[in-house]
Formats: C-alpha cells, sequence, structure tokens
C-alpha cells in the first residue's frame, strides 16, 4: 500500500547541542551593515559580505548578521536558528522581500529565495537555499 505525503509537510527543528548545530563565519562588512541584516558574499572579495537590500538583483543571499565584533566585521549565521522575531507562523518559509527585509509571503516579483523556516513566533531556522528563481 503506497501513501501520498506530498501535501504534508511538518518541519521539526534540530536539538540545539555543541557547536555543530550552527554555522558562523566572519567576514568584513560595510559599516552600514546592521545585526539582522541578509547578506550575500561580495564577486569581487569573498571575505566581504554585502547587505541584501532587494531581491532584484541575482545576489544570493548566504545568511543573516547576528554579531558586529568591530564596524567593519560582522559575524553571520549561515546556518542556525537565530532568535529577536516577532509574530512568525511557526512552520512558514521565509523569504527576502523586495525591500531587502524578510517575509512570510513568496514575493511576487524580483527573484525568490528561502532564507529559512520559522520555528516559533520569535525564532527563524535559516539555512539559506542556494537558489534563486526570477518571477516572470
Amino acid at each position: 500500500m503506497s501513501s501520498n505525503l506530498s501535501n504534508v509537510i511538518q518541519f521539526i527543528p534540530p536539538p540545539i547541542t555543541g557547536a555543530a548545530s550552527r554555522v558562523e563565519l566572519q567576514f568584513d562588512c560595510d559599516g552600514t551593515a546592521q545585526i539582522n541584516d541578509i547578506v550575500y558574499q561580495d564577486a569581487t572579495n569573498p571575505t566581504k559580505v554585502i547587505t541584501n537590500v532587494n531581491n532584484t538583483e541575482l545576489n544570493i543571499s548566504i545568511g543573516v548578521i547576528i554579531g558586529k565584533p568591530t564596524t567593519t566585521t560582522c559575524v553571520v549565521l549561515i546556518l542556525g536558528i537565530n532568535d529577536g522575531y516577532t509574530g512568525l507562523s511557526i512552520g512558514s518559509k521565509i523569504f527576502l522581500d523586495i525591500d531587502g527585509t524578510i517575509t512570510e509571503t513568496k514575493p511576487s516579483s524580483g527573484y525568490v529565495q528561502i532564507l529559512g523556516i520559522a520555528v516559533s513566533t520569535t525564532q527563524i531556522f535559516f539555512f539559506s537555499n542556494a537558489q534563486r528563481v526570477l518571477q516572470v
């Protein structure tokens, strides 16, 4: 007997234990970059990240800034859970909106990239899918 589970999706976040539960990397960044900015890697300088201010350019987001040890150094969460959001719907996909902010609503224009999944009303599990699709 076969069952069709294509309409049943449940996200269960991994347990948070030890350093292997998160991937954080340090990059150079502009002084204007802020905590919770979604960023992409600079094509000409791979040690630098740039804030993704919209979803109209083909810049694949790699993560979210979670720390700024100096004004020009950023710690970026590539994989793992980040806290500090409000009003999220558990299990909803998180996208980069047309203005560079996060949204639970798939953008109707520009490029679409899933950044992660809401695992609580205040937390996102970031995994930054390395694909972007242009809406036509």
